[in-house]
């Protein structure tokens, strides 16, 4: 029987949850707000299947080294537009979905809660585009994955590392119906921090939430923002310079406790496909823009068919796989998020005072942070934002490899 009383163990797969045989294991939100498995031990048979799929417990090093790596762009402007970074995944799904097969990524719910859906082939798969930094709710997505492949279906899964992980211990078994891409994660925070969040914008602009995009481009590539729109035709857009959900997520303050050491991490993936932001496109291809390229570790013989199919609808650039892994240490392709001390503290003082009292005290956030948002907008509507961008990132590149050297 699994016993997750530290929860440093748990990664909120569901894998345990959905190999259970008697049912008798519900994945229950912890005080933060993270989904963790909780058992009823009167009708637990002591199998031990939750043990022995959970990818905590039993970190697995079945992955291989990439075949091949890629720099990878869609061709599609509007498709690149609206994706986190190159499109790829989008283009993948599109393709995938209209040769039937079933789509299983995160979306948004009518109240804007991120769960995992199941789009029937075919359908409309922009609802799974971008980037959702919350963790997703998988529910019974495993099962019914399983359904449909066991009735001789095709399905492509997206996920974190942990899910495709968790995914293929449930499984248990290869797939040829089965198409993984993994995301290299940077962490999760829980859904209780992204709810409080959406009430706070949505009581400062009295009006609800009717669209959400974490990663916008209007700023530009190198200069990620959050935008939401307001029924009320009122629009927020903000760098995590100056928003709450974006600086505590990236100063690592509302990361689940299990993404400061991920079972995922490594250059070894399980997934077909491994994506992930190409910040150096211009150093490795000599192509940059302010719409962004998608990095691409291809794990698989059906990963490499995967990209070949998408031959006119995508630029690719063939890269050696340890050029295209960020210098400095690989970055989150390898390490796990750094475990900061106001972790310990954060989610209590968002219960405890609100979101919008901590921005001062917990995160950090001055007025000449304001001050300097309002600059880098008008910079990045300029168009100087992307060049000072870029040369900040190199110069960060080149410091970190003498550090290491």
């Amino acid at each position: 029987m699994i016993d997750v009383t530290n929860k440093k163990d748990c990664c909120g797969c569901t894998a345990c949850y959905s190999i259970c045989p008697r049912s008798c294991i519900a994945m229950v939100p912890d005080k933060e707000g993270f989904l963790c498995p909780k058992i009823d031990t009167s009708e637990c048979l002591h199998c031990g299947k939750c043990a022995e799929v959970c990818p905590m417990k039993n970190k697995t090093d079945s992955g291989i080294k990439p075949l091949n790596g890629y720099v990878v762009r869609t061709l599609n402007a509007d498709r690149r537009k609206r994706s986190s970074s190159g499109g790829l995944v989008s283009s993948i799904l599109c393709s995938l979905s209209e040769k039937g097969y079933y789509i299983c990524g995160a979306s948004f719910d009518k109240q804007y809660g991120v769960h995992h859906f199941i789009g029937e082939p075919g359908s409309n798969t922009d609802i799974f585009t971008g980037s959702k930094y919350v963790q997703s709710d998988l529910g019974d997505s495993f099962k019914k994955i399983e359904k449909i492949l066991m009735e001789g279906g095709n399905v492509c899964f997206v996920g974190t590392g942990c899910q495709v992980d968790g995914l293929l211990n449930y499984l248990g078994k290869h797939f040829d119906g089965l198409f993984t891409i993994g995301l290299v994660c940077h962490g999760v925070p829980s859904h209780n921090i992204w709810r409080k969040y959406i009430d706070y914008q949505e009581k400062r602009y009295n009006s609800k939430i009717t669209d959400v995009n974490f990663r916008d481009k209007t700023l530009g590539y190198q200069t990620p923002a959050i935008r939401l729109a307001f029924e009320n035709g009122k629009q927020y857009l903000a760098t995590a310079r100056v928003d709450l959900m974006l600086k505590s997520y990236f100063k690592h303050y509302s990361l689940r406790y299990s993404c400061f050491q991920c079972p995922s991490k490594g250059i070894k993936r399980r997934s077909d496909i491994t994506v992930f932001d190409c910040w150096n496109s211009k150093e490795l291809i000599g192509l940059d823009d302010n719409y962004g390229y998608t990095a691409v570790l291809v794990n698989s013989k059906k990963g490499q068919s995967g990209i070949e199919a998408l031959k006119g609808e995508i630029i690719a650039k063939e890269v050696a796989v340890d050029d295209l892994i960020p210098a400095g240490g690989g970055g989150m392709v390898l390490n796990s998020a750094k475990y900061v001390d106001k972790r310990e503290s954060f989610y209590e003082a968002v219960e405890e005072l609100g979101l919008e009292s901590i921005s001062k005290t917990v995160l950090g956030i001055r007025t000449r942070d304001r001050i300097v948002e309002r600059v880098k907008v008008v910079l990045a509507k300029a168009g100087i934002m992307k060049s000072i961008s870029r040369f900040r990132r190199l110069m960060k590149r080149r410091y970190s490899g003498k550090r290491s050297a």
